[in-house]
């Protein structure tokens, strides 16, 4: 959506790495209250924000696709 792109651009400028995903949700670097600063300084509504639980990007991605991934298990 226009507003993930929007939101991610800010995010951009702030110096963290984005990337947006089909689903319109975006994944960074930064933290909540820098997503949060970087959309009220676009204008974006925020509708759902939610924190890493302390795991970068590597972590959440693995944690994801863990069923799918490993050797051995079928698709």
């Amino acid at each position: 959506s226009s507003d993930a792109v929007a939101l991610a651009s800010a995010v951009e400028r702030g110096g963290h790495t984005v990337s947006v995903h089909t689903d319109g949700s975006i994944h960074t670097d930064a933290t909540t209250e820098q997503v949060g600063q970087a959309a009220l300084a676009a204008g974006v509504a925020l509708t759902e924000l939610r924190g890493a639980d302390g795991a970068g990007l590597e972590d959440m991605f693995l944690e994801l696709t863990a069923d799918t991934q490993r050797e051995g298990v079928a698709a």
